[in-house]
């Protein structure tokens, strides 16, 4: 996690929160977020 992640850090615990915390809710999140859709496998 990096410093520019964390406005979409906060809308997804926002959104969350509307919906008490459930995992579900979280996970939809972090996979739905453009930083997630958009990151680059790493070169081993």
């Amino acid at each position: 996690v990096e410093y520019y992640d964390l406005p979409w850090i906060r809308r997804i615990v926002r959104q969350a929160e509307a919906d008490d915390y459930r995992w579900s809710s979280l996970i939809l999140g972090i996979v739905e977020s453009t930083p997630f859709q958009m990151r680059k496998a790493r070169e081993q």
